[in-house]
Order: structure tokens, then C-alpha cells, then sequence
């Protein structure tokens, strides 16, 4: 099952709403789904044992979404073009803030994420849905800034129900990258 990373969800919480009891969130989407697919990892999937990517929102498609300056991000969501099993495994995600156009960001992992934020640390859990969303916990808090957004995540998958799934995908052949 082929699976595409073509919109991406940002989960914000909006101005201080940090009170006592009255916390609102909101979905903003920020790519619009343009029904391509990839036969590579380009969303967390429990389809794939390890999955590290960075891919760049410019500042245009910020801006377009509507995405407002000084918004803290508590969240992120991708859409896949059908839905797959539900799984869990570690995800980290990263975000940073950039005036950059194009993706300039390093293919050595280490350099990529050593200027980012880490949003998100920890055991995730992604339904069996079109539309996985992850609420951030586990990290440091983000704030968008204006301009574009880098987004890189790293999904592994070692153990549990999400590495059975996986060992019948292989029996199954219908794995393509482990």
C-alpha cells in the first residue's frame, strides 16, 4: 500500500490559552493533499521498520495556509492516500523555523537535526486512518516564527505489535523497505 506524505497537519494551540481548564486546538492544514503517491517512506508508517526524512514547507505555502507568526505548534498530522494498519513504535519529530526557499538541509542525519527543535519524543501510537495526528509530547515547545518550516522525523520500530506487523508484511511480501 503505497503511502504519501502531501498534506501536512499542524495541531497549534491558539494565543495563552493556557488556562486553568479552557484549552482550545485547532487544525491548520498547511499542504493540501495532491493525491501523488511514492513507493519510499515519506510519512511515519508502520509499514516501515525505520523511516528518517526532512522535507521543507516553504515560506509561500506557509504563508498561503494562512499559518500565523507567534503560533506555538503542539502538533502534526499527515494524510495517506489509504489507510494502513495501526502500530507503535519511537518517533521524534523536529521542526525549525527558516527563510530558506529550497531544502538545503544536510543528507547526513546528524548535521540535519542539529539545529532543530525536538518537538516530539516518544512511543507513538498511529490509527488505522487516512490521517494520523500526533500531539507533541515528550519535547521542547515550538513556536512558528513566520517564513518556512523544516519538519524532519525519525520512526523506528523495533518491538512489540508493531515489529509483528512488520515480520508479516515480510511473510506477506508486500513490504518495501525493512
Amino acid at each position: 500500500m503505497r503511502k504519501t506524505i502531501t498534506r501536512l497537519l499542524l495541531l497549534f494551540l491558539l494565543g495563552a490559552t493556557f488556562m486553568t481548564t479552557n484549552v482550545r486546538a485547532q487544525f491548520v492544514t498547511v499542504l493540501p493533499n495532491d493525491n501523488s503517491t511514492s513507493g519510499n517512506g515519506r510519512a511515519p508508517s508502520v509499514r516501515y521498520s525505520h523511516i528518517r526524512a526532512v522535507y521543507l514547507i516553504t515560506p509561500a505555502e506557509m504563508a498561503a495556509s494562512g499559518f500565523a507568526p507567534a503560533t506555538q505548534v503542539g502538533g502534526i498530522g499527515w494524510t495517506y492516500q489509504a489507510a494502513g494498519a495501526a502500530g507503535t513504535a519511537g518517533l521524534n519529530v523536529y521542526l525549525e523555523n527558516t527563510a530558506d526557499v529550497t531544502n538545503l538541509k544536510s543528507t547526513t542525519w546528524a548535521t540535519t537535526i542539529s539545529t532543530m527543535t525536538l518537538a516530539h519524543s516518544g512511543s507513538t501510537t498511529l490509527g488505522a486512518t487516512t490521517t494520523p495526528n500526533v500531539t507533541f509530547s515528550g519535547g521542547s515547545p515550538f513556536t512558528y516564527t513566520g517564513g518556512g518550516v523544516y519538519v524532519a522525523y525519525d520512526w523506528n520500530c523495533f518491538g512489540g505489535p508493531c515489529k509483528q506487523l512488520l515480520q508479516y508484511a515480510i511473510q506477506q511480501d508486500w513490504l518495501v523497505q525493512q
